[in-house]
């Protein structure tokens, strides 16, 4: 499966270029953010907890803030307060060495990468259907003002340099 194939590919990787190079190749993935994490802030969203991570930028990223909602993983990122991603589409959090960073794992003072890139093109058709985007509604984690939209259109409002 493209999951194992991808797996294999990055488990004995030690350095973030060469993550990053494999992640471009493989999931069209976009490296839009570098920075530390400020902090986590906890909110309610139908009956769920819903996190909020924020990130300040450094290096390339340095003058920008990043915020990610999380429930159970990275559902949302938002980019000096602009949306670049939604779930389902993939927002990807590694560390230094490429080393993903679970959303439960994520730790103020953490130095992270992040990535997005599109989700398999089946769950895309779902998640624009009425049905899916009711199932995927960014409602479900706190954004009721929000209805999703692809990686590739929303990302481009990011006036971000990707490498």
């Amino acid at each position: 499966s493209k999951a194992v194939h991808l797996g294999t590919s990055v488990k004995d990787l030690q350095a973030i270029d060469a993550v990053r190079q494999v992640l471009s190749e493989q999931l069209r993935a976009q490296h839009v953010f570098y920075g530390r994490v400020l902090s986590l802030e906890e909110q309610q969203a139908l009956g769920f907890l819903v996190q909020i991570a924020h990130l300040q930028g450094l290096g390339r990223s340095d003058g920008s803030s990043l915020d990610l909602a999380i429930k159970n993983e990275y559902m949302m990122a938002s980019m000096n307060g602009v949306v670049g991603c939604l779930f389902p589409d993939l927002i990807l959090v590694l560390d230094e060495q490429g080393g993903g960073v679970m959303s439960t794992d994520m730790q103020p003072g953490d130095t992270v990468h992040v990535f997005v890139a599109p989700c398999h093109p089946r769950l895309r058709e779902a998640a624009m259907s009425s049905i899916g985007a009711e199932a995927h509604s960014p409602s479900r984690y706190g954004y009721p003002d929000l209805s999703y939209s692809p990686v590739e259109k929303l990302g481009v409002r990011w006036s971000v340099r990707r490498s």
